[in-house]
């Protein structure tokens, strides 16, 4: 290896992070599956290291506002960030190559022989691997491993290794080994921001970065910038992958360990249907939507084929990471995806990803297969698996807490709320070329949902990063939200009992003739997959309260519940996906491990009702709802996903050019039959739409007095949302109605708003309390601002900087 020399930027005059020019000496050498690593060192003086030691050396500038506003949206160097990884010199161990190439095992036996250390994992299913991997300790070394997720911490006393997903990990406490898994998706548009702050901030002395060769030459200028020394290890796939010569064209010629994957749910369950029915082969089933539990049990089935019975697997890209999976080969139903905008053809890693699981080492197979469905796909395939490497070229940043705080402090405009702060961030910051600002259009969406309530920054933060579908306002994801934001402002204690339990769970009570209610039915696994929807839909909102009750468990104490309601959501959901649709293989599924069994729903459902009976003791059972918001989030059987697929149809440009013609030729055929019709009939015809048009104005003006009188003399909306006056054109009539009826609506809603207590006192107790944090916190903030700015003495100045 060649020694490649690269020059970072210099110091500026005004105290700038110093970069200094150091040179990549290349060293060969080989670790497991590696087959060699380029070896580079910072050659960074002493002075340069103690100077490290000082994590924040800013600008100075004056203290007006507007140079403040642009020093917190100057992002030029994100890793001033991070003091505490700043004060450390790392050493950077990039582990690239395909997958099944021993990258991931490589780094995980180096935290295995740390004395501290972290895993961060892109998925929880992965973490969750990680963890058990550790504490199960089959080398005797004596390791424990916490699990931490954004639902889930599990802690072990004395522990010095946690698995994370890589939004959770800490960037404050100094370890040994850190090993991020999969970080190329630092450039990922969505999620790519949390990869970005884990290689910035963790202030790990090695820190291990695996994933794809794409991303080598963006992490080396990340390491020459931070000063960080980087060690380059490459891996080639430990078994050959290759496209085969033959699609498959049948289902029915599916074998055992074939992997048919297709990208969307319901083409994932409409080959499992086909595989059973035609193939008479049992299928499990993985796709994004379904529960990580569900995944993990349906991989275990498909890994154990001989005792359990499922030979074929059908999937959707959420196979390309995160399972262990022995899959032979690996069948292409289509090669096009809906990306959630438009209709789109694989990108070539993508397909690498997903054709790369087939042939994994150690589970089978010799090497691993891929093809597709039709013969003309063939040739596109082969072109994506073989094509090279594209360099990835920036990595995404977005702003924290701590820098909007800053903003909306310094901002002359003190009525800016947190969403108007995210677009301004997005609009305005200030990165480098290998850098891009994430969007936050998700972020900036829930901020504004939720922008109406007293909520403190602090709190307004955790709502708008809280993980749901915000952008979906059909969805039940926004309709969570809101709803958990006003209990949490009004009350001060959010129940999960906000979520409508489903029907499966046995919750609807019917009456028989006298009037006696029947006994509470047995929970039962879905039967449709309108059923299924529902349950998947009522998993992710119990996983939505937990990440809530994680991060403020005073305001959402019902952890031990939700938890409980989650489990019987999986239970319920893997019982479903194991019965098949056909009558022959749940006969000859009685002998083996992957038969139905009941036993773990059942278990689930009376461990929920002894949680149900205590929570009723304390006086928050079922019936001590004062605000009625108990159930208000209900799920539509086809999921948020069919109302949205719905509105795009009726919006595409060529349905709506067919409803413009169509409504033409009416509306010509229409004036043709006036014209020929009689003087007398058209008369008739104008005198019933004047007297529609009376009538429709008359109600419409009942309506409005009596919501007015309702509101005993107090006006709740605005006159420009009265009802317009009479018109003189007949056709108006309905549209006057309309408009009435909208305008009392409104009335109606703010009166039921007044009765609930929301305008009167819509305070919490603990508002009073979280304000007094805020000014604590805006106090420490305008420190911060004075420190940016280079403000007071020299020594107060020292002082601070020991004390950040």
């Amino acid at each position: 290896t060649q020694a490649m020399p690269r020059t970072a930027a210099a110091a500026t005059e005004e105290g700038s992070f110093v970069n200094e020019t150091h040179e990549k000496k290349g060293e060969t050498s080989r670790s497991g599956g590696a087959t060699n690593a380029t070896k580079t060192k910072s050659n960074v003086s002493g002075a340069d290291a103690s100077r490290m030691t000082s994590p924040f050396d800013f600008f100075q500038t004056d203290a007006s506002p507007e140079s403040l506003v642009a020093l917190v949206l100057d992002m030029t160097d994100p890793g001033r960030w991070y003091p505490a990884a700043r004060a450390m010199r790392r050493s950077i161990h990039l582990h690239v190559g395909p997958t099944n190439s021993g990258k991931t095992h490589a780094a995980v036996q180096r935290l295995k022989r740390a004395d501290s250390g972290v895993y961060c994992s892109p998925l929880r299913l992965l973490a969750w691997e990680v963890a058990e991997g550790l504490n199960a300790d089959p080398e005797g070394l004596g390791l424990t491993c916490d699990l931490v997720t954004g639902q889930e911490r599990k802690v072990i006393e004395g522990s010095r290794h946690v698995a994370c997903t890589v939004e959770m990990a800490d960037v404050r406490k100094p370890i040994d080994v850190a090993v991020i898994d999969e970080a190329h998706l630092l450039g990922d548009p969505a999620r790519g921001y949390a990869f970005t702050r884990a290689v910035l901030g963790l202030p790990a002395a090695e820190l291990h970065l695996c994933g794809d060769p794409a991303m080598v030459p963006l992490i080396e200028t990340i390491a020459s910038e931070l000063g960080d020394s980087l060690v380059v290890h490459r891996y080639e796939r430990l078994q050959p992958l290759r496209v085969l010569s033959e699609p498959l064209r049948r289902v029915e010629d599916v074998k055992p360990g074939d992997c048919l994957v297709a990208f969307s749910r319901k083409a994932v369950h409409r080959l499992k249907k086909d595989v059973e029915t035609q193939a008479g082969r049992r299928a499990c089933v993985i796709y994004g939507s379904l529960p990580p539990e569900a995944r993990a049990r349906q991989a275990e089935l498909f890994n154990d084929r001989a005792n359990s019975g499922y030979d074929v697997l059908i999937a959707s890209d959420a196979i390309g990471m995160g399972l262990n999976l022995s899959i032979k080969r690996v069948v292409f139903t289509t090669l096009k995806k809906y990306d959630g905008s438009h209709l789109r053809a694989l990108a070539p890693p993508e397909a690498k990803q997903i054709a790369g699981r087939a042939g994994r080492f150690g589970m089978g197979a010799s090497e691993g297969g891929a093809t597709t469905m039709r013969r003309d796909e063939l040739r596109s395939l082969r072109d994506a698996v073989n094509a090279p490497v594209v360099d990835l070229t920036k990595a995404s940043v977005a702003p924290t807490l701590d820098q909007i705080a800053l903003f909306l402090e310094a901002d002359l405009n003190k009525n800016v709320s947190l969403a108007d702060a995210l677009v301004l961030f997005k609009r305005d910051a200030v990165v480098p070329k290998h850098y891009f600002a994430r969007s936050c259009d998700d972020m900036i969406a829930a901020a504004r949902l939720v922008q109406h309530l007293p909520l403190t920054l602090e709190d307004h933060w955790m709502f708008a990063v809280a993980p749901c579908s915000a952008e979906d306002l059909q969805g039940f994801g926004s309709k969570a939200l809101v709803t958990f934001a006003e209990a949490f402002c009004k009350r001060g204690r959010v129940s999960v009992r906000i979520v409508q339990h489903p029907f499966l769970f046995g919750e609807n009570e019917t009456k028989t003739k006298t009037k006696k209610p029947k006994p509470k039915p047995k929970p039962r696994a879905p039967r449709t997959q309108g059923e299924l929807s529902v349950l998947e839909q009522a998993h992710a909102a119990y996983d939505l309260y937990l990440w809530f009750s994680l991060r403020c468990p005073a305001a959402f104490p019902e952890h031990d519940y939700a938890q409980a309601l989650r489990k019987q959501c999986a239970a319920a959901i893997e019982l479903g996906l194991q019965r098949t649709t056909s009558a022959k293989l749940r006969r000859d599924a009685k002998r083996l491990a992957g038969y139905v069994d009941d036993a773990r729903l059942t278990n689930a459902a009376k461990e929920t009702a002894r949680l149900e009976a205590e929570l009723a003791l304390l006086g928050f059972g079922a019936a001590d709802d004062p605000d009625g918001v108990y159930g208000t989030v209900t799920f539509a059987p086809g999921g948020p996903g069919v109302v949205a697929q719905a509105a795009r149809a009726k919006k595409t440009p060529e349905r709506a050019e067919r409803t413009s013609r169509e409504a033409r030729k009416k509306k010509r055929a229409r004036e043709d039959k006036e014209k020929t019709s009689s003087p007398g009939k058209r008369f008739s015809q104008s005198e019933k739409a004047r007297r529609a048009n009376a009538r429709g104005a008359s109600s419409a003006t009942r309506a409005a007095g009596q919501s007015g009188s309702d509101a005993s003399g107090s006006s709740l909306v605005s006159d420009a949302e009265s009802a317009p006056p009479l018109l003189a054109f007949p056709l108006a009539a309905a549209e006057r109605a309309e408009r009435a009826e909208i305008a009392a609506a409104k009335r109606t809603a703010a009166l039921a708003r007044v009765a609930r207590g929301y305008d009167a006192d819509f305070a919490a107790p603990l508002v009073s309390r979280r304000v007094a944090a805020e000014t604590l916190r805006r106090e420490a903030l305008l420190g911060s601002i004075a420190r940016l700015a280079g403000i007071g003495e020299k020594g107060n100045e020292e002082e601070s900087r020991g004390t950040t």
